[in-house]
This record gives structure tokens, sequence and C-alpha cells, in this order.
């Protein structure tokens, strides 16, 4: 088998190129290398190879499946600014709505064990949890738990609760969601305006503008306790806990 310094440059640089369009199978490669290379070489040689430019492995992550318009950008952005800006002023108070859901099973996390040793975490089995969220940026939250499906019908209950306490001129940012455009939604938004709440849609596919989202991140990553994987109960109970004292004891430093 060759080694990594008797391949040619040329030679190197094409292994390189098929390890980026195949890059979870060396095994392929190594084939690749024999079928149209006419060279055998082995794992450990395309190994050196891919990390002399830095190539590593590690886990793979699902993007976005799309991106927003390009017209939504230009459109949107200026007056998301423009409504910042005027929060800043005093003027308006903006908060993020978004829902959180998940099958009330919290994500099994990486932890410190002995070697040749496993925790084990019990199952933990439920109907799923959905919490819908209104959060502003200095760490003020709004929300209420859901079990089962989130409707249309639920997100307009969940803001006639919040039109009530509402002191002045609020702007709610949310995404296009099919719960957050419907007819029934669309026919309050007269209703919510004469109450000073307006409603203001992100462009498509733009979950990093909805601050909230940074919320739900810290909820299921960051701040959970390894008792919350004991059962359902303990579940309940660390994100009561969280969203009741966040502002508190739980806080983001949104830059």
């Amino acid at each position: 088998m060759l080694p990594i310094d008797k391949l040619t440059e040329a030679q190197g640089q094409q292994v390189i190129d098929w390890v980026k369009e195949e890059p979870k199978s060396l095994k392929k490669i190594q084939i690749k290398i024999v079928e149209e290379g006419k060279l055998t070489v082995s794992k450990d040689t395309i190994k050196r190879l891919i990390k002399k430019i830095n190539m590593r492995w590690k886990r793979v992550r699902r993007g976005v499946a799309k991106t927003p318009d390009e017209w939504e950008l230009e459109v949107k952005l200026p007056i998301l600014e423009e409504l910042k800006k005027q929060e800043k002023r005093g003027e308006i108070e903006i908060g993020y709505l978004d829902e959180m859901g998940g099958d009330s099973k919290p994500c099994i996390p990486d932890a410190w064990q002995e070697e040749k040793t496993t925790i084990k975490l019990p199952p933990i089995e439920g109907k799923r949890l959905n919490i819908l969220g209104i959060m502003k940026r200095d760490n003020q939250l709004f929300y209420e738990t859901q079990v089962g499906t989130v409707t249309s019908e639920i997100v307009i209950n969940f803001l006639d609760k919040y039109c009530q306490n509402i002191q002045k001129k609020t702007v709610i940012i949310i995404d296009q969601a099919s719960i957050h455009t419907s007819e029934a939604f669309m026919e309050k938004l007269e209703e919510w305006e004469k109450k000073n709440l307006k409603i203001f849609w992100l462009p498509t596919y733009s979950p990093h503008l909805n601050l909230i989202e940074i919320l739900w991140r810290f909820l299921k990553y960051e701040w959970i306790e390894f008792s919350a994987y004991k059962d359902r109960k303990s579940l309940l109970a660390y994100v009561k806990k969280v969203l009741d004292n966040f502002g508190g004891e739980y806080v983001i430093n949104f830059a």
C-alpha cells in the first residue's frame, strides 16, 4: 500500500475531494482509489492525509431545510431592526413567541462515567408535552404548558390571555407556522391591535431570529439537571422550576 509521502500532490487532492463527496465511509474511498486511481491506499494513510487539512471525525448536524426568500429578508429585516430600536427607546415592547414540543423524553446526555461502566437511565413514558411561551429580551416570560397537540385555537387563547396584561404597545414576533397563519388566527388581528398587540411574522426558515429559541436550547441542554432524567414527574418539575424562575435563578444575557 502506498504511504502518504508517495502520493503526488494531484493524487492527494483527488483523495481529499472524494472524501468530501463521501464523508462517511473511508472504505468507499479506498474502493474508488483502486477503481479510478489504480492505487492501493490504507485507511490510515487516508486519515493522515485529510487530518493535514484539519478534517476531523465528528457528528453531522441537521440544518434548516430551506433558506428564506431574498425578498422577505430585504423587506422584513429592516422592519425588525426598526422595531428593536423602538423597543430600546421605550416606545414599544417586543415579545418573542414560540412553542417547544417534545415527547416528554429529554435528550440523552453525555456524562462522566467510570471505565467499563455505563449509567443507565430509566425510560420515561407519557404524552407529548408542549410549552407555549412569550419571552422578552429582559428575561420576562409568560408561558403555559399543554399536553397534546398545539392547535391554532390554543395559540389564540394564549394570546388572548397575554393581552390582559399589556401595559403599552406590544409587538409579538412569531414564525410562519400554519397555526400562526390560520384563518382563525388572522381574524383575531384587528381585535388584538385594538388591545395594543400587533403580530410580526419572521421571514420563513429563520428560527435564529426568534430569541425564545435560545431559551428552549438552554432548557433542553444547558440547564437540565441529571435528576430530571429519573421519571416524568421529575422532568415536569425541572421544566416548571426553570420557567418559573427564569429571569431570577436562570438568566440569559442577550447581547
